[in-house]
């Protein structure tokens, strides 16, 4: 039985292939060919049935008197060549079919057809069918839409029917000028005109010459445009590069600027982020590209944002005038620009205080043009961590958010909404703790901040210097090294800059080791600002503090201050009336409230903090309380303080706190001074 299935089923393959091997070459009579065709398609097609119905198709067409006999000789010849190279029905007799019935319907001068066939011809003349496939299908598309290459990813199209087929060694289609259509079926789209070029079919590459990029689909208008001198275009990757270009864009720049186009037929998150300009030049001013802000850097678009661009060494850089003199500078590798707002991430920061500065490393920054207001942003992401180093004030400040409204006199520190804890510290820059020391040495035996001391004064005095050139002194491994340089430049001891690897020794790390070594004065002087959750429901919209720009006096406002510790071994601390106070250049404080030192109170108003002296002057006391030593233990067995009854009034004074000595002139009753209390 077995052996009856065998001779079957040879007996069956013999006969289908003695069937299709009876054709050896198409008649040139039309009735015949189309017959023949029939056959040839039903013996060499999986699906007999949709073949019988093409060739019954194409066979109503074949009798169209639009079928001239060029075309019919054409495929009587091409049929044939295909034949000898048992070529099969699909793809390739199907793909010449249509390509010839597309370009029949598409009216264009027969001169065309002849140099594609002419074309055909040689491909078969070369001997090398390879990409006969590629060729044809090709031409199906051109012939019917323009389009020379189309895949489930991208297709390309000339808007113009106007092209011709050149065979050098290989293939390919040249266009005169055109203008060239990239799309996608998500509905991207990119487009070039009047640009001239040759599409090899064989590689699915463009090459292009000339041509006019526009930046219409991005919505910035007909009048921003590069012009192109050449296009290598991969049409399989959806994109190209083309250097030299030159971009015109009146509204950025008055003078065209040279550099680099790289467009892609794709969108992100619905954003236009293609084309893409970038200047060669790295260093262009433009004055006022926004009202009171002039721009330094390299330039660029990503879409229809104007990004500014610069690098680690030459940062580009926003300037913000205030009274026509320069008040705040951003400095970023690129900025995102459009007419609604500026961003950047990491930015640096910059306030110019008369010969002083607020500054900060790197975070985030806004600029929302039509509010006219810059917000930065702080975080707990890398050296975002750091604080704003100012040296007016003299101190380090910690707050969320810095909002400044360039046509207001004053900015705020804050929060941002969400926050739950809706605090802020002020800290002297000449603060000072052996815990932080601990904190920054961490889990390790020896502290990196007496061995960067060592690195220092052992390497010639080098103040900059790369991670891996102190991870090698201290016998570290780099990647282990980072994140304690991280730390160390939080807490303001070095500037680290990321991207090159570079630590550079600020002052305060040699005020460090000083303190260490009780050879440098130091203070504890930490501002507090907090607003509690359950205050905050009730003022949302509170500032910790309001830094005043009247008449350039800086002073900073700050509020829910409940104390403030000026000594800890002399126990003198500050109560602020309704938890504020105003801190003025170098750490001065005026404010209202109570000053308590020791066992003495005094209770006024008109206080001044006097960094300089370290006193307190007290213009109106209203009264000063004594505490004297109880009597008597508590439940406890201590022995608490208890107030003197007696009440001092009306008077004024300074509290000398490094003294440590207290000495009150008395108003009432008459008294010149007390020396000591």
């Amino acid at each position: 039985m077995f052996k009856k299935i065998i001779i079957t089923s040879l007996l069956i393959t013999f006969i289908q292939l003695a069937h299709a091997q009876k054709i050896t070459q198409f008649s040139t009579d039309s009735v015949k060919f189309i017959k023949e065709l029939n056959d040839y398609f039903y013996d060499n097609s999986a699906n007999k049935k949709e073949a019988e119905e093409y060739v019954l198709n194409f066979g109503k067409v074949w009798k169209s008197p639009d079928f001239a006999s060029r075309y019919r000789a054409a495929i009587y010849k091409t049929s044939n060549s295909m034949l000898q190279r048992k070529l099969k029905p699909y793809p390739y007799f199907i793909n010449y079919l249509n390509s010839v019935v597309n370009f029949i319907d598409s009216k264009q001068n027969p001169e065309v057809f002849d140099n594609w066939q002419a074309c055909i011809e040689k491909i078969f003349n070369s001997k090398n069918l390879k990409n006969y496939g590629e060729y044809l299908e090709m031409s199906e598309n051109i012939f019917s839409s323009n389009t020379f290459y189309k895949s489930p990813t991208y297709s390309y199209r000339s808007e113009q029917a106007s092209y011709k087929f050149e065979f050098d060694s290989i293939p390919k289609v040249v266009f005169p000028k055109m203008t060239l259509v990239g799309s996608s079926p998500r509905g991207d789209s990119i487009s070039i005109e009047n640009i001239q070029g040759i599409y090899y079919p064989s590689s699915g590459k463009f090459v292009g010459k000339g041509g006019r990029l526009s930046w219409k689909r991005t919505g910035v208008g007909n009048d921003v445009y590069a012009d192109l001198i050449r296009v290598n275009l991969d049409c399989k990757t959806g994109g190209y590069i083309s250097d030299s270009a030159t971009f015109v864009g009146k509204q950025y720049f008055d003078v065209p600027q040279k550099g680099r186009v790289t467009d892609k037929i794709v969108t992100e998150n619905g954003d236009p982020t293609y084309p893409r300009f970038d200047s060669y030049s790295k260093r262009l001013v433009v004055k006022n590209i926004y009202p009171d802000v002039d721009y330094d850097g390299g330039f660029g678009m990503r879409g229809n944002k104007f990004v500014g661009s610069g690098n680690a060494q030459n940062p580009a850089r926003l300037l913000f005038k205030r009274n026509n003199a320069r008040f705040l500078e951003i400095s970023a590798r690129s900025f995102a620009m459009t007419k609604e707002k500026i961003n950047a991430k990491p930015a640096a920061v910059k306030f110019y205080l008369e010969k002083d500065s607020i500054i900060h490393p790197g975070l985030s920054f806004v600029y929302q043009v039509d509010k006219k207001t810059v917000t930065l942003l702080r975080t707990d992401d890398g050296l975002e961590k750091s604080p704003y180093f100012n040296t007016y004030h003299k101190v380090d400040m910690y707050f969320e958010q810095m909002v400044w409204k360039i046509d207001e006199p004053k900015i705020d520190f804050n929060f941002l909404p969400n926050n739950t804890q809706g605090e802020a510290f002020f800290e002297s820059q000449d603060f000072f703790s052996r815990g932080r020391m601990e904190a920054i040495k961490g889990m390790e035996n020896v502290s990196p901040v007496t061995k960067m001391d060592d690195y220092y004064n052992n390497n010639g005095n080098l103040l900059t210097f790369t991670v891996v050139d102190f991870a090698k002194y201290i016998k570290y491994l780099a990647v282990d090294l980072r994140p304690i340089i991280f730390k160390m430049a939080i807490f303001g001891l070095i500037y680290y800059e990321p991207e090159t690897d570079l630590i550079t020794i600020r002052p305060r790390l040699f005020d460090y080791i000083q303190n260490l070594k009780h050879k440098k004065d130091y203070d504890i002087i930490t501002i507090h600002s907090f607003f509690s959750e359950e205050y905050r429901k009730h003022a949302p919209n509170q500032n910790n503090a309001t830094m005043s720009l009247v008449n350039n006096s800086y002073d900073i406002t700050i509020r829910g201050v409940e104390s403030i510790l000026l000594s800890d071994t002399q126990k003198v601390f500050m109560f602020p009336k309704h938890n504020e106070l105003v801190l003025k250049k170098n750490r001065t404080m005026d404010f209202s409230g109570v000053v308590a030192s020791g066992k003495f109170e005094f209770h006024g108003k008109d206080f001044v903090f006097d960094y300089d002296m370290f006193k307190v002057k007290m213009k109106t006391i209203d009264s000063c309380r004594i505490y004297v030593v109880s009597r008597e233990p508590d439940i406890n067995g201590n022995y608490p303080f208890r107030r003197v009854q007696t009440v001092i009034e009306n008077l004024n004074g300074e509290l000398r706190i490094d003294a440590p000595k207290i000495i009150v002139d008395l108003v009432k009753p008459q008294l010149s001074s007390v020396s000591k209390l």
